[in-house]
Parts: C-alpha cells; sequence; structure tokens
C-alpha cells in the first residue's frame, strides 16, 4: 500500500527547513557586514587621521614661519652697527628689541654670542635642550627653530 504524506508534517519541515537556511543567511550577512563595518571605519579614520596630520604640519610650518619672519623684521629695525658702538646706544637698541618683541608677543628675548651664551634682552632666561645642531645650523646660516626651557623647566 502507498503511504499518504501528511501535507501538515511537510509544511511544518519546510517551514523549520527555511527558518534554519534564513536564520543562516543572516547571521552570514551580519557577519559581513560587520567586517565590512569594521574594514570602512578604519578606512576613514586612517583618511581623517593623514588629512588632520597633513593640516597640523602645514600649520606648524606656517607658525614657525611666521615667528621667524617676525624675529627678521626685528633684527631689520635694528640701528646699523656705527650708531650701536657706545653703551648709551646699545641699550635703547635693547629697548626697541624689548618694545618691538612684545609688540610681537613673544616672552622672551636674548642675543645669542658665538660661544652659545644667551643674553637676555627680555623675559626669563631660557637654555637649549640641544645646543649644538642649533648653533652648527645657524653658524651655516641656516634658519633653525630649537627647544628650550626657561627656569621653571617649561
Amino acid at each position: 500500500m502507498k503511504e499518504t504524506t501528511n501535507p501538515n508534517k511537510f509544511l511544518v519541515s519546510s517551514f523549520v527547513v527555511l527558518a534554519i537556511v534564513t536564520l543562516g543567511v543572516f547571521l552570514f550577512l551580519a557577519h559581513y557586514m560587520d567586517r565590512s563595518s569594521t574594514d570602512t571605519i578604519a578606512q576613514v579614520g586612517e583618511s581623517y587621521m593623514h588629512g588632520m596630520n597633513e593640516q597640523i604640519t602645514l600649520h606648524f610650518q606656517t607658525t614657525v614661519s611666521l615667528r621667524l619672519d617676525q624675529v627678521r623684521s626685528m633684527v631689520n629695525d635694528i640701528r646699523p652697527a656705527d650708531e650701536r658702538e657706545n653703551e648709551a646706544a646699545r641699550q635703547v637698541v635693547k629697548d626697541e628689541l624689548t618694545y618691538s618683541s612684545r609688540a610681537r608677543g613673544f616672552k622672551s628675548l636674548a642675543l645669542l654670542s658665538q660661544n652659545g651664551e644667551f643674553e637676555m634682552v627680555d623675559g626669563s632666561s631660557v637654555t637649549l635642550d640641544d645646543p649644538h645642531p642649533f648653533l652648527s645650523s645657524l653658524r651655516a646660516g641656516e634658519d633653525k627653530v630649537a627647544v628650550g626651557k626657561d627656569a621653571q623647566g617649561n
């Protein structure tokens, strides 16, 4: 005799199989989308950080260039050598440098001798962290910015 199949049993088993396949597909898609999202976020973050690095570097270069231009302007404003031979004229030059540096927002101003000694014109005393490369660059006629500390270690 022929066995009769129960349509309800077939429908239930088909539904269970379909639910398992659907669940498997959704789990696969969720895992794939999570990995894709993580990769995309990492790429966007890397691109953003690269752009920010370029912007910060350009801003720093512009700021340093501006400050060096301000120092050049202060140097150009100094009286010629023949007008600052005596001590009184030298004090006038220091006063002019002090006024000029304060007007440009400098916290300290010093004259640097060939042997690396500072003669403070305005502000607190400063020492260079690594003076030899700085002095070598200046002697070679290069523009140079160096790291230094004041008496409080700032």
